[in-house]
């Protein structure tokens, strides 16, 4: 499950306040507009803070307290609660909504505002539908306002009731993991997330995953000295104090476990009303690599060959979130980043293809798959690259001949050989069409795009073909024109 961020808004003394880890899930029954939760084995736990769905009064359909939050070097007291009320099925909107709030349980004060972001979300095609920022998945989030405008979140204060949309087929069991931060917009960001042992290698945070302690991460950018930091206990990092710009999250190796997830990360924090933005859900999956011990890696782009030759020349853009799949000697998928880039690591010594999944309606100008053989277990392959280019921006190419009569049967239309009329001809490949030839004996077929094609003819009863009878053409250039793809016909002699 690679991850290709964009940004939330956020600031540089944001304290963490609730959920290193914390799980709701609302287990919803039937189908009406009025659906009720179900509590799932097990209670809230205060000491590590994983909370489950806690059934309160009877106009309250869950709430979640947590004791202990945020970083757990320097932890903040609580107790807080999440609280859910009206859960509900929108047939319109195809949504579960639910009116959330976030209620200030202990003695202390913090500086509002109040944010939720949802690190990841059960089952993986759930979507958050009205998210402040641009996510929808993983890295969405809902601000909290207060009905007051005192900018500080006060002791028994409770925020106003925040509707809120998760995209979802009516019927499903929904769960989210997610973490609530205080005083955001207080001037630098922040960039973090989890690093989570993915025991089942999907990709995705599923529940019950725990989070894998003492994973080293790099933080770089350009002009700035790179910054690195340990996952928490609990899983958890982050990088606090940040200019806004382009960064690059890159998790190191981690000794007997594998990665399920691209070891990069890219994240692009804003300066927007004085105020850098953040990003919390920048998370990484591994799991056990069953001994393999390989830390060689498979690495590519996809981009947009707007000219159609198969390299990538200057202004020719990345493809952003893409699918590549690795199949061989181990299976994974990646996404590309916002450059293109993707990459396979810690693999070990073996075979491999590599196969890439471009746009709809887009056609590949170079290989695929790609066959790939690592000799050692630390070898690196860095030139999977797959380029496409939009079917629709260039249809000017073109595939014609001449269908014949090959009297002497030497394969090439002499002076005297007149062309053959009414004669079907197939295209086949890259597109597939059908003609009949005119009483020259030519035919065209027009508006094709770069790729490998197949022409075929059908002659007469008691013919033969002499230039055999399929004929392969591959157009490699923007509007290439092949016009000698002729097709010869000998009539056979019968005795």
């Amino acid at each position: 499950m690679s991850q290709i961020t964009r940004h939330l808004s956020g600031g540089p003394n944001l304290r963490l306040v609730i959920l290193a880890l914390s799980i709701l899930v609302l287990g919803l029954a039937g189908c009406s507009e009025d659906l009720t939760t179900q509590a799932p084995p097990g209670g809230n736990d205060p000491a590590t803070g994983v909370f489950r769905v806690d059934m309160g009064s009877d106009d309250v359909d869950f709430e979640i307290i947590s004791m202990k939050n945020g970083d757990p070097e320097d932890p903040i007291d609580g107790p807080f609660a999440i609280i859910g009320r009206n859960i509900r099925y929108d047939t319109e909107l195809g949504a579960l909504v639910v009116d959330l709030s976030v209620k200030n349980l202990g003695e202390n004060t913090f500086d509002e505002a109040v944010m939720l972001t949802f690190l990841s979300l059960l089952p993986d095609s759930v979507t958050v539908l009205n998210p402040d920022n641009e996510e929808n998945g993983a890295g969405a989030a809902i601000e909290f306002e207060f009905e007051n405008d005192d900018g500080q979140w006060t002791p028994g204060e409770e925020s106003l009731l925040r509707e809120t949309h998760f995209g979802v087929d009516q019927g499903i069991s929904i769960g989210f993991t997610a973490r609530l931060d205080t005083g955001i917009g207080a001037g630098l960001g922040s960039i973090g997330g989890m690093v989570w042992n993915d025991e089942n290698g999907d990709g995705i945070m599923d529940e019950g995953e725990a989070g894998v302690e003492g994973a080293m991460l790099d933080l770089s950018a350009e002009n700035m000295e790179a910054m690195t930091t340990l996952s928490m206990e609990d899983g958890t990092y982050r990088f606090d104090d940040l200019e806004s710009g382009f960064y690059q999250v890159v998790r190191k190796p981690l000794d007997g476990m594998v990665g399920t997830t691209s070891e990069m990360i890219y994240v692009i924090l804003v300066h927007e009303d004085g105020t850098v933005s953040s990003f919390m859900a920048a998370n990484f999956g591994v799991m056990d690599d069953g001994g393999s011990g390989g830390t060689g890696y498979i690495k590519g782009k996809l981009w947009n060959d707007l000219n159609g030759d198969g390299n990538i020349n200057d202004g020719e853009p990345g493809l952003e979130g893409l699918t590549v799949t690795l199949s061989g000697d181990a299976e994974a998928t990646a996404t590309t980043a916002e450059d293109g880039g993707y990459i396979f690591a810690e693999l070990s010594a073996g075979t491999y293809e590599v196969v890439s999944t471009g746009p709809e309606g887009w056609v590949l100008t170079t290989d695929s798959p790609i066959e790939v053989i690592l000799e050692t277990d630390d070898a690196v392959f860095d030139g999977g690259s797959f380029g496409w280019m939009d079917e629709g921006i260039s249809t000017g190419g073109a595939i014609g001949g001449i269908v014949f009569n090959d009297m002497n049967g030497n394969r090439v239309q002499d002076n005297d050989e007149p062309g053959l009329e009414g004669i079907t001809v197939d295209l086949s490949g890259d597109a597939t069409a059908t003609m009949v030839s005119g009483a020259d004996g030519a035919y065209a077929f027009t508006g094709l795009v770069i790729g490998d094609y197949e022409v075929t003819s059908t002659g007469p009863d008691g013919w033969a073909p002499t230039t055999g009878p399929i004929l392969a053409v591959q157009l490699v250039e923007v509007d290439e024109i092949v016009d000698d793809a002729h097709l010869g016909w000998m009539q056979e002699v019968t005795k």
